[in-house]
């Protein structure tokens, strides 16, 4: 009886252990699948590893350049600073030499006008001297051809002169004009240091200058006209002489005035053409 007893005991552990196994026998796929799963793991693992050199060159080549970028900012930066400070000492010596040229332009222009009034109170003063001179010139005899005929071909001569001088500033002034509407639709704003001269000024300057050669044309006539009445004396033609000499001689000053004042504004012009080619 007994060794049934323990027979069945032992029969019913071997079961337990039977089923167990079984059980154990089933979750085998699954340890399997979970093996399989770890073994991929650890092979993504492995790889991520085997990177990890690559990246940790490519971080320190990235953290170089960084280094070199901050490097070359400032250095970029020390450059901008030095060419912003020696910008404003090449601008504060501009506007320096502006301001010592636009002071020679204006006391130039104040001793040309001082000139042009020297030269047009000696003009008067001449031409007055030159009539008590012609006073005392005796007439012409009855065997001396009138005058009428050349004192006519001067003044066509003077007319045509005025034509010319006329169509010239009409020309000018319609070039002018031609000229405005441009500067305007380019908004243009010139910093040269011929910008101060006023587009009145340069006009009162031409029309001054078309007076002055009215003026000595008249003087020119005035002058061959009495070398012409006094050919009979040699004293008076001599004298004729003289004056004709000092004529020229102021003549040539006023047109080297007048050359100086054409040349300004020329400059000026230039200026404004070759800052609006910039």
């Amino acid at each position: 009886m007994q060794s049934n007893d323990s027979l069945k005991e032992l029969n019913a552990k071997l079961l337990t252990e039977i089923t167990e196994l079984r059980k154990e026998n089933a979750e085998i796929p699954k340890l399997r699948e979970k093996s399989l799963k770890f073994e991929a793991e650890n092979g993504e693992l492995k790889a991520i590893n085997a990177e990890i050199p690559d990246l940790k060159r490519k971080i320190s080549k990235f953290d170089a350049e960084r280094g070199e970028l901050k490097r070359r900012i400032v250095e970029a930066l020390s450059m901008t600073e030095e060419k912003r400070t020696r910008r404003d000492a090449e601008n504060a010596k501009l506007k320096a030499r502006i301001e010592e040229l636009e002071f020679e332009f204006r006391d130039r222009i104040t001793k040309v006008k001082q000139k042009q009034t020297l030269n047009d109170n000696s003009s008067n003063n001449s031409s007055s001297n030159f009539n008590l001179v012609a006073d005392q010139v005796p007439t012409a005899t009855h065997h001396e051809k009138p005058l009428v005929d050349t004192s006519l071909l001067e003044d066509k001569e003077t007319d045509a002169f005025l034509y010319e001088v006329h169509k010239k500033k009409v020309s000018n002034e319609i070039r002018q004009r031609n000229w405005e509407p441009k500067l305007k639709e380019r908004n243009f704003k010139s910093k040269s240091p011929f910008q101060h001269i006023p587009k009145r000024k340069c006009l009162k300057i031409s029309t001054r200058l078309l007076i002055h050669a009215i003026a000595r044309h008249q003087k020119k006539r005035y002058v061959a006209n009495w070398i012409q009445s006094a050919r009979r004396g040699r004293a008076l033609q001599h004298l004729a002489l003289l004056y004709n000499k000092a004529f020229n001689a102021e003549d040539g000053a006023n047109r080297a005035n007048q050359e100086e004042i054409l040349c300004w504004c020329s400059m000026r012009r230039i200026s404004e053409v070759s800052s609006m080619g910039l």
